[in-house]
């Protein structure tokens, strides 16, 4: 009785405030993929590090797998155009496109800016930035042509300036006007000395000490780099230019080259040459590597880094060929040889002229690192991270946990076909810290979890071509595991002109024949044969590894990773077809056909005996070939749901049978069939209305003024009781394609009864309607010779009929049940989450009784996304978790919903930016507290709303170790709310106005269940009347039985739910079957004494009378 007097006191207590901040916080933790729009390059061998920046001013820094360090620049519209690591210390110099220049530093295991320096002017415009090998200064080229010198201790230009007219004092006279911006400096150490190249072709050495041009090099092209040749000393040096051809020099002679100019892929006209060097290889044959020079004619599409002898033509000569433009590339060194030439005390430079073992290429879209030291090339090198996600455009995203070790090490030998390099990753740099040991405590109690070790987690993406990729997403490196491609099992438009050059057969002879000899080099390849590939929903066990995989045009393909061998002759391997609306009368459809299987005799269908790969199990097509928009699996039983616009279908893929369809199609949907779903639209009137009545009520309930306090502190540091927001009415929907099916869900839970617990299936739809299956399966030996078994139990149709984006169903434990597993079967009684687009309303099972609601559409326009159970460990004491509902909305807020009362435990609002609409719709969630979105299309960001279990990187440099700090919470505004105790399993609903349970609204449930009529049964009204005494308000109940009038004035209906009990008949395939009925209505009714005209008239408009009738 206390609770009810206290009404709306309810607040936070100072304890439940400190378990949230204990449970939740939101960071962002690790960024995976490829940088997008990367801009620059560098790599320091004594670090053995490798940086990269991009477009937007991030910079990443990486080492050996695990080793990562990223900073954003202060302005994120200024690209990054270099970048050069300090020699000898722990620092490096970035240069960006508005011309300032940024150092940063790592100390210990920190990354951080350090200091910024601009210069003005539009002479001094840099062109080019060089380190001095001491560390201590840089140079900086201009476009006016002066050279400043940057003390980079004080991060200051100093008053050592190469003038330009000073230079060309002793300059050519055809020089002496405009030589260009300065395009590249080289440092001659042992002279002390300069070597400068101008953009025009005039290169010039500069003695440092007497201020004087020595020597002048003269060339009729347009400079693009300067680089050492490779010849044991600093004696000849190499300029690359922009017609294809490269000098070589002596630098004790500037009247005529060493060499006459050189052009690989000549006579005829040629793209620039970019970037060049030289070393000498194993037997001390001169090698180089440049970007570019292709003939303009023939190849001047073609993005290429070439390796080739320089002074022989029969020696090695293979041209990479990439499918984005080439940024930057350099030479690796082996770590071997770095520590052997610091403990020789050699120069830093020389070691860098030493044998490389790899080239790492910077292209647009991807990172290539190609070992140099294998005897065929292009041998690539796994990448352990900067992973491109997108070498075919990413069409969906799913987050399995827990993946069991059997099917991870499966999915580890299946691998990545292709020729790859199985040595060690050549960069080094850096130290991981280990993480800090967790203590292990014993469980509290249904509240309480204890720590169990977590498995693998796989993020599996699917692809425009057809492909689904599994990648490691249990740490801070994505790495790429394998890939299945369904495109090998359809005929797309382009095989018949494609074939003869698909002949692996020929492959080779034609390379050994090409000129230029072109090697293709990385996985980007931005076009797809055929769009109906694509895939669109992906299912996956992670304890027997079947994956299903559907596509955009109906295809679904049932695919078995631990099976090995020839599961079947190709030649038997048959499509299923399936039409979901063959009854349906005046059904056109007005998409595209579907796709072709390929011939039987196709062999990569099948797989060699004994080999680990893929095994293709079953494939059905479903008509019409509509995109398969929802997707659920239970591999141990061996069965499949897949819902589409038009309907869905249950699978036996065991038999290879189709157990049941239904189709969801109505008059209107069949009208507008195959056509472009139109958008939501309100009438002008309607929208006006609301807006007035929502104005109304705002200011009735406007707070006085007070001093603004911070947004994050606000609600924790008031003893007022939170103010519910004002939030729209939620308008019935009137839209095209309603029969789209949503989300499909497997669960064994209490259906029929409360004894026992039933295999079911939940289908959700675009209407609002959820259609519950009861599944019969069955058992032991049975299971290869009888049929499973189908049928319609019950269906249940939302008031608002907001699409069903999600059925969760809840244990005792609120743990989400998912599957037929039995580990659930003790852990009664089960709920149901049924998510909208507008709410999350809870029902009891099996009643389908009203257990509470909460909306989260408050604002105009705003809708739910994706929602899921997750499980929040408390980071003061790592045996208390609770497990909550998290979801995020179109408008980029991010909702965390206690279970099963259905509270709002905090809110981060724009986690995301509303108009960002890849990451919102790409958001994927998994189940210790962490989600992961798309930043662009080659990058995932990974965050995380749980204060323990975050991942991200935990490395230093150099040896030394410093704890790693978590990053702060992002400036979003958070709104913390009570949360009444997990372990709460009453069916008993409180009437609180957190819990906005005086808000739920009538829905309807068609109960298919029982095989004869029942009795008619009584309609019983339970009334709980309000009246208002000292202190608060009181609540009492009272029962009416049928014809009975209640003489109390204000009703307002808060739970109606009328139950249907219908005999069906369950030999039709007509689920409209004639059937008798009899209606059994509960009602629940809170009663409020009137305080104003305008609250009466607002209960008034929001009534709504129960259904007279059946669906």
């Amino acid at each position: 009785m206390l609770k009810f007097i206290r009404g709306k006191g309810t607040h936070l207590s100072a304890e439940r405030i400190k378990i949230q901040k204990e449970l939740y916080a939101y960071r962002k933790t690790v960024t995976h993929g490829f940088p997008s729009k990367p801009t620059a390059l560098a790599y320091d061998a004594d670090l053995g590090l490798l940086a990269i920046g991009n477009k937007s001013g991030y910079l990443i820094v990486v080492g050996q797998p695990g080793v990562e360090f990223s900073g954003q620049h202060p302005s994120d519209d200024s690209a990054v155009i270099r970048i050069a690591f300090v020699p000898k210390t722990a620092k490096l110099i970035t240069l960006c496109d508005n011309n300032s220049l940024h150092l940063w530093r790592f100390r210990n295991s920190h990354f951080e800016l350090v200091k910024s320096y601009s210069l003005e002017g539009k002479l001094k415009k840099i062109s080019t930035l060089v380190v001095k090998s001491d560390g201590k200064q840089a140079y900086i080229g201009t476009e006016g042509g002066n050279i400043y010198t940057l003390d980079i201790e004080k991060f200051e230009v100093g008053d050592k300036i190469i003038y330009l007219d000073v230079v060309l004092q002793n300059g050519p006279e055809n020089y002496k006007v405009n030589p260009g911006a300065v395009e590249s400096i080289l440092e001659v150490q042992s002279e002390g000395k300069l070597i400068i190249g101008y953009e025009r072709g005039l290169i010039v050495l500069w003695d440092l000490v007497t201020q004087k041009n020595i020597r002048n090099y003269v060339s009729t092209q347009q400079l693009e780099n300067v680089c050492w040749y490779e010849d044991g000393n600093e004696s000849l040096f190499v300029s690359s230019h922009n017609d294809g051809s490269y000098v070589i020099w002596d630098i004790e002679n500037g009247n005529k080259p060493k060499k006459d100019a050189t052009t690989p892929y000549g006579p005829f006209p040629c793209k620039r040459i970019g970037r060049m060097r030289f070393w000498n290889d194993a037997d001390g044959e001169s090698m180089c590597v440049f970007s570019g020079g292709m003939p303009r004619a023939a190849y001047g599409d073609h993005f290429t880094v070439t390796i080739k002898s320089e002074a022989s033509s029969d020696g090695p000569h293979v041209t990479f060929d990439l499918s984005s433009k080439v940024i930057d590339f350099v030479l690796i060194q082996s770590p071997n040889q770095v520590e052997r030439a610091v403990e020789n005390g050699e120069d830093e430079e020389e070691e860098m002229h030493s044998q490389p073992i790899a080239l790492a290429i910077l292209a647009e879209e991807e990172l290539v690192m190609i070992d140099l030291t294998s005897e065929n090339w292009p041998s690539m090198y796994p990448l352990p991270y900067l992973n491109s996600i997108h070498p075919s455009a990413v069409t969906c995203f799913q987050h399995i946990d827990n993946v069991s070790d059997q099917v991870y090490n499966v999915l580890k030998k299946i691998g990545i076909r292709g020729e790859h390099s199985k040595k060690p990753w050549p960069l080094t740099g850096g130290k991981l810290v280990p993480r800090p040991a967790e203590a292990n405590s014993s469980s509290k109690g249904a509240t309480t979890a204890s720590k169990k070790p977590r498995g693998k987690s796989l993020l599996i993406t699917g692809h425009e071509d057809g492909s689904v990729r599994f990648w490691d997403y249990t740490d801070i490196c994505l790495t790429l595991l394998t890939k299945f491609s369904s495109s090998v099992l359809f005929s797309s438009n382009m095989d018949d002109l494609d074939g003869p050059i698909l002949d692996s057969s020929n492959t080779k002879d034609d390379e050994d024949d090409e000129w230029p000899p072109f090697r293709k080099v990385g996985v980007f390849d931005p076009y797809s044969d055929d769009p109906r590939l694509a895939v669109k929903k992906i299912g996956f066990c992670p304890t027997t590894g079947v994956l299903v995989v559907g596509g955009t045009a109906g295809q679904v393909v049932v695919v078995n990773s631990l099976k090995r061998g020839i599961l079947e002759e190709p030649s038997k391997l048959e499509i299923t077809t399936c039409n979901l609306v063959a009854d349906k009368d005046g059904f056109a459809w007005k998409g595209h056909g579907p796709l072709d299987f390929k011939p039987k005799n196709n062999p990569n269908i099948g797989n060699r005996e004994g080999e680990e790969t893929f095994v293709v199990g079953a494939l059905v097509q479903i008509q019409p070939p509509a995109a398969v928009t929802a997707l659920a699996l239970d591999a141990p039983t061996g069965v499949t749901a897949i819902g589409t616009a038009h309907g869905v279908l249950l699978y036996d893929f065991f038999r290879r049978k189709v157990v049941i369809t239904r189709s969801t199609l109505n008059p209107n949907d069949i009208m507008a069939a195959g056509d472009t779903p139109i958008s939501r639209r309100k009438s002008i009137k309607k929208s006006l209305r609301e807006s007035f009545r929502r104005l109304r009520k705002g200011r009735s309930q406007r707070l006085p003024t007070s001093p603004v306090k911070s947004p994050s502190m606000s609600a924790i540091q008031s003893n007022e009781p939170p103010s519910k927001s004002v939030e729209r009415a939620i308008e019935a929907r009137d839209e095209s394609m309603t029969s789209m099916v949503r989300c499909v869900t497997f669960a064994k839970t209490y259906i029929v009864s409360l004894q026992t617990t039933t295999p079911t299936l939940w289908v959700g739809t675009n209407a609002g309607t959820v259609y519950v299956f009861t599944i019969n399966i069955p058992g032991g030996e049975r299971r290869s010779k009888e049929d499973v078994g189908c049928q319609i139990a019950k269906e249940i149709q939302l008031k608002h009929r907001a699409p069903v984006l999600s059925v969760i169903i809840l244990d005792c434990n609120q743990g989400a049940i998912e599957g037929f597993s039995p580990q659930h079967d003790h852990l009664g009684p089960h709920k149901v989450a049924l998510s909208s687009e507008e709410q999350v309303k809870m029902f009891t099972l099996p009643a389908l009784r009203p257990f509470g609601k909460m909306k989260l559409t408050a604002q105009e326009g705003s809708r739910l996304r994706v929602i899921r159970v997750q499980t929040f460990t408390s980071s003061a004491d790592p045996s208390y978790s609770e497990k909550c509902l998290s979801c995020i909305t179109n408008q980029g807020d991010l909702y965390v919903i206690s279970v099963p009362d259905l509270r709002k435990q905090i809110v981060f609002h724009q986690c995301l930016k509303r108009e960002d609409i890849t990451g919102i719709s790409s958001f994927t969630f998994n189940e210790f507290g962490e989600a992961v979105y798309q930043i662009s299309s080659s990058e995932l960001q990974r965050i995380s709303i749980s204060t323990s279990g975050a991942v991200f990187p935990r490395c230093s440099i150099n040896g030394h170790v410093e704890e790693t700090t978590t990053s702060k919470s992002e400036s979003n505004h958070v709104v913390l709310s009570p949360i009444s105790p997990s372990t709460s399993n009453t069916s008993s609903m409180q009437v609180d106005d957190t819990s906005e349970a005086g808000d739920i609204t009538i829905d309807s449930v068609r109960d298919h269940t029982n095989s004869s009529p029942l009795p008619p049964a009584v309609t019983s009204t339970t009334v709980v009347e309000e009246r208002l005494i000292d202190g608060g308000t009181l609540l009492s109940t009272s029962s009416t039985a049928d014809g009975v009038k209640s003489q109390i004035r204000s009703v307002t209906t808060v739970t109606t739910t009328t139950v249907v009990n219908s005999v069906q008949n369950t030999s039709a395939s007509n689920n409209a079957a004639a059937s008798t009925s009899t209606t059994a209505s509960s009602e629940t009714t809170v009663v409020r004494a009137p305080l104003a005209e305008e609250e009466n008239e607002e209960n008034s408009n929001n009534f709504a009378p129960p259904r007279e009738s059946a669906l």
